[in-house]
């Protein structure tokens, strides 16, 4: 304790950075629903899994390694089989990653470059995304940025200590991802680069050093060569060509696509560069280079040839150009930054531009994409709480990622994988046994789409009451039509007026008729209570008894905002197609009727629109 109290008092500076990094990273760390891959990560490393299946489900599924999901199999035995768990790893990672580049960029550079590389990565958005995420890239990330720091130790002092400290360091890092021979080789480079300024016989003596860090790193990686092999052989199909611009745009992601941020880095990096190639040269404490020279020369050769094997790799075989493998050159880049803004010689300037900075990144972060507001994760998990919540009657549950869907649905339903919903629908019009109610449900990419032909036996066969439309996800449940209507004792309203019962809001946006059917749809809500749990329906009213149909409701945001208050109406919105033929001859009045059983609320609102049968 008082280690670590004297630590504070001595680096108060460093201590808020990694405050400040720990809050963006562990708030609503659960906001968003796990996505596909993270899924596997949960699927993978289940505590129930025994560690050979672990290593057989990693040489089957994934791209990575085994440490991290051998780490996480323990996390999961000792701190229980949560995605929390699993997010807290990386968000730890992550914060440990700050730590670690300020010690980088004291090292090849100064103390204040260190700890401003630290803010940047601290408030970097895509730093934070990773470290929300339940996958190895921030294991990556901090890895990488260690090797670092034992790839200098070594260089400014060859030892058979620090040779022993390097090859641990890139054995770990070896064994975070797949990419990590690739930043090795990068090191070599430098150490290469380095050399030429020793005698023959420093050299020699570096060589014999970097013998044993290599059997060492070797020795650590030895377990990974047959997945190496496989990976090798990989032909991905998912990631698209490389174009002239697929470079800048990573790079303009890792600043967080926004126009403000990235004029001000080109700022910091035109002066980066022109402070490096003008002045005055001093001489640092690394072997006979200059305190330009050294940090020059490792980052360029980090950067240069990362980028360099990957793009010779994605023309020529498979495409690699993605953000999320180009993880290790971020501290890099934000070193670059951290080392300019050190080097501007007014402290009232310097200040200045580092807190706009880091201020357009948080804006940028929570106002302009809503990180922590806004679900940008495919929503698994909201889709398939609503079959939780609704699928009273064990219906079946058909959807084509039983893989994925499973994780939050087979412990309560029997999932069936079915390619689409067409799919689904065809078989029932082949065989009129099979039609009964279901739920469906699909994410990643598969939209909520029928043909013609088959949208017409829903139609007459079958109403959605229950649905769901997230990010990249959506749920429907289909009942019979004979289920979709029931009656309505209209006597518990009357006298019947234009608001019944609790205090409602409603707007009939689309009230349409074609041959077969009348569409309608709008929004509503019972006042100033929250509609997560409304459900909504269309009531026919043409005596004392009123038809209730029911409808499919969908979020409807943009009503909570108009609204502005503090309560939320997002689940208000609903659609609901009225066959013509199902209907006696008559005048029926529109309704709306809103019920909240938690609140034991309800309301009906009579519209001024009429169906007229003949």
């Amino acid at each position: 304790m008082k280690k670590l109290l004297q630590f504070i008092k001595e680096n108060k500076a460093l201590t808020t950075i990694l405050c400040i990094a720990t809050i963006l990273r562990f708030y609503k760390i659960n906001f968003q629903s796990l996505w596909l891959d993270e899924i596997y990560t949960m699927n993978i490393t289940n505590p129930e899994n025994s560690f050979g299946s672990i290593i057989t489900e990693v040489n089957n599924r994934e791209g990575f390694p085994y440490l991290y999901f051998l780490f996480l199999k323990v996390l999961h035995t000792v701190f229980g089989y949560s995605p929390i768990v699993t997010r807290g790893f990386s968000a730890l990672l992550g914060v440990l990653s700050i730590y670690a580049i300020n010690k980088l960029g004291e090292k090849i550079y100064n103390k204040e470059a260190g700890l401003f590389a630290a803010l940047l990565l601290a408030f970097s958005e895509y730093a934070i995304y990773i470290s929300q995420d339940a996958r190895p890239y921030t294991l990556y990330l901090f890895f990488i940025i260690v090797s670092y720091i034992g790839l200098i130790d070594f260089i400014k002092n060859p030892s058979k200590q620090n040779a022993i400290k390097y090859g641990l360091y890139v054995g770990l890092l070896l064994n975070s991802s797949f990419f990590g021979p690739i930043n090795v080789f990068a090191q070599i480079m430098t150490i290469a680069i380095v050399s030429f300024n020793r005698t023959l016989s420093e050299i020699i003596e570096v060589i014999k050093k970097l013998i044993i860090s290599g059997s060492i790193a070797l020795l650590f990686f030895i377990p990974n060569i047959y997945k190496l092999t496989t990976i090798m052989g990989f032909k991905s199909n998912w990631i698209p060509a490389p174009t002239n611009e697929s470079l800048s745009l990573i790079l303009k992601e890792f600043l967080g696509n926004s126009e403000i941020t990235l004029f001000l880095f080109s700022v910091v990096f035109i002066y980066f560069m022109i402070s490096f190639f003008s002045g005055k040269e001093e001489y640092s404490n690394t072997e006979k280079l200059t305190n330009k020279e050294f940090p020059f020369i490792l980052i360029l050769t980090w950067i240069a040839v990362f980028i360099i094997v990957v793009f010779l790799k994605s023309y020529l075989d498979t495409s690699l150009y993605i953000s999320r493998y180009f993880t290790s050159i971020i501290p890099a880049i934000f070193l670059i930054f951290g080392i300019a803004i050190a080097n501007i010689k007014s402290n009232s300037i310097k200040n200045t531009f580092l807190v706009s900075i880091c201020i357009f990144m948080f804006l940028n972060l929570t106002v302009v994409k809503g990180h922590y507001r806004w679900f940008f994760k495919t929503q698994f998990r909201d889709a398939s709480q609503l079959i939780i919540d609704n699928n009273k009657n064990n219906e079946p549950v058909f959807t084509s990622l039983k893989y994925w869907f499973d994780y939050y649905l087979k412990d309560k339903f029997n999932t069936v994988e079915k390619p689409d919903l067409e799919t689904v629908i065809n078989e029932m019009m082949a065989d009129s046994t099979k039609v009964k109610p279901f739920w469906y449900t699909d994410a990643h990419g598969k939209p909520f789409k029928l043909s013609d032909k088959a949208q017409q036996f829903v139609d007459s066969k079958f109403y959605i009451d229950e649905s769901f439309d997230g990010c990249d996800a959506w749920t429907r449940h289909f009942i019979l039509e004979k289920n979709a209507i029931s009656k309505l004792d209209l006597n518990q309203f009357k006298p019947l007026k234009t608001n019944n019962g609790d205090l409602t809001k409603v707007w009939i946006e689309v009230f349409e008729q074609n041959s077969t059917y009348y569409k309608i749809s709008g929004w509503g809500f019972i006042e100033n209570i929250d509609s997560k749990d409304n459900k909504i329906s269309i009531v026919l009213v043409n005596d004392s008894n009123g038809i209730v149909i029911k409808c499919q409701q969908f979020p409807r945001t943009d009503v909570t905002k108009a609204e502005n208050s503090n309560i939320n109406y997002d689940n208000s919105g609903f659609i609901s197609n009225i066959h013509i033929e199902k209907l006696q001859k008559g005048e029926y009045k529109v309704a709306v009727l809103i019920e909240n059983k938690k609140e034991v609320k309800k309301g009906l609102y009579l519209s001024d629109k009429k169906i007229i049968i003949n």
